[in-house]
């Protein structure tokens, strides 16, 4: 087996996340390259074909076309700039992240789950009372993402969320935009025209920090979250705050999937959910130890093999 690292095409904070998976396979003595037509494995930053990123669709399309499993790197939703996810064609609910459980009895996953939860610094939070929280926050997405494939424009794709959430409530609804892909203002004037009490919310970048963005205060009001596939479903659900998210989306097990439940939200437990998810993201030193390469390993080898038969 044969990785073909294209870090070149990686977002300006994927170098440590790149270095540390390179280490990984150095480690394991499992050879690398830089050529795409000697790997049969090839690990890419994201898969939103945009910016400096733009190229790695070529290397996905290549792998494709080929039957090559991608590794797929990304920033994560946890601790974000801090844990890193790493899995097989994707980042979100159609990726593979090595095995889960599907029992919250595992001895073994009771105890992983506690020894996770300290490296994270991250309790699940219990389901918050937002009743009388004023606003539905609907958050959306990069256009350019293979996230949004198949997926109408956004403006579209807000309109008809809107509308079906206007048959069963009236509550303010804030959209909030990519922080790089911007919605025109327009556009939310003329659904506040349509729908009534619809609002921009910008997402505010801390200061001194590459991409870390508002959210935790944007949640503090909200009386749910509406996302089809990106993070802030599945942070909103660790935070306690109910959501409605697309088939694509990781938090899509413990979501809401209908709009006429609005104003009575459904809370699942969530406790095999988030033991799973905190194998979906990992931290520098894990990433260079290995822990993710070994999860992954199996199935690689599996698509590897498929490859040649």
């Amino acid at each position: 087996m044969i990785f073909g690292m294209f870090n070149e095409f990686g977002a300006m904070n994927s170098g440590p996340v790149f270095g540390a998976f390179q280490s990984s396979l150095d480690k394991a003595g499992v050879p690398w390259t830089k050529n795409i037509n000697m790997c049969n494995v090839a690990v890419i930053w994201s898969v939103l074909w945009n910016g400096r990123m733009a190229r790695n669709k070529e290397v996905w399309d290549h792998c494709k076309a080929n039957n090559k499993p991608i590794i797929v790197l990304e920033v994560g939703g946890l601790q974000r700039n801090q844990s890193w996810k790493v899995a097989i064609d994707g980042i979100n609910r159609e990726a593979y992240f090595g095995e889960g459980s599907k029992s919250s009895v595992n001895n073994w996953l009771r105890n992983a789950s506690k020894f996770r939860q300290k490296k994270f610094d991250l309790d699940l939070q219990p389901w918050r009372e937002t009743a009388n929280n004023k606003y539905i926050l609907i958050c959306t997405q990069h256009n350019k993402s293979h996230q949004w494939r198949s997926m109408p424009p956004v403006d579209q794709w807000l309109e008809e969320q809107i509308k079906q959430i206007r048959k069963h409530t009236n509550r303010d609804i804030k959209i909030r935009p990519h922080p790089r892909s911007p919605i025109d203002p327009s556009t939310i004037r003329q659904l506040n025209f349509n729908y009534k009490n619809v609002d921009l919310q910008y997402p505010k970048r801390y200061q001194q920090t590459y991409d870390e963005f508002d959210f935790d205060a944007a949640l503090d009001g909200a009386h749910c979250v509406i996302s089809h596939s990106s993070n802030p479903g599945l942070q909103a659900v660790v935070a306690g705050v109910p959501v409605f998210v697309g088939k694509e989306s990781l938090a899509y097990d413990v979501s809401n999937k209908d709009y006429s439940r609005i104003e009575n939200l459904h809370k699942p437990d969530r406790l095999i959910w988030f033991n799973n998810l905190l194998y979906t993201e990992y931290f520098i030193d894990e990433i260079a130890d290995g822990l993710p390469l070994v999860r992954l390993l199996p199935r690689l080898e599996k698509l590897v093999l498929a490859q040649n038969t």
